[in-house]
């Protein structure tokens, strides 16, 4: 048997093997932060987007009635808000027809679904991830 005396160059795979798997965790934990980050950007402007249609009364009726249940929202505000943040900021890529929104009494619901492309591609690991966000608020009398 013949054993070999030169082992010259035998860290070399091992390098390189372990220089490849740093790479992808680096890469994978740049995605990682990205999502987190984009999720965080676009849950607070959904939150102050729920924020700006809650306060969108129906003025007539509020100065006619008062503060009641039926109050109701003018629907053609909450109509031209939702279109105005869909087209800016980081819901402009996701779109107006990514938000849904449900008003129900003194409550606005809003849910958002975009989709959110990685900036690095990992083979075995999708290209794309939608998320899926939701919040909600409500429309209260002030004490006084």
């Amino acid at each position: 048997m013949k054993q070999i005396r030169n082992q010259d160059g035998s860290i070399l795979s091992l390098a390189a093997g372990l220089v490849s798997i740093l790479i992808f965790a680096v890469m994978g934990s740049l995605n990682v932060s990205y999502l987190l980050s984009m999720r965080f950007q676009l849950q607070s402007e959904l939150d102050a987007l729920a924020l700006q249609l809650v306060q969108q009364v129906d003025y007539e009726n509020y100065f006619e009635t008062g503060f009641t249940d039926s109050l109701g929202f003018d629907l053609f505000a909450i109509d031209q808000l939702l279109t105005t943040a869909g087209k800016s900021g980081a819901m402009q890529n996701c779109g107006r027809e990514s938000i849904s929104s449900a008003i129900a009494g003194l409550s606005v619901t809003l849910e958002l679904t975009c989709p959110i492309r990685l900036p690095f591609v990992l083979p075995g690991i999708a290209e794309q991830v939608d998320l899926a966000l939701a919040t909600s608020a409500r429309l209260a009398q002030v004490g006084g």
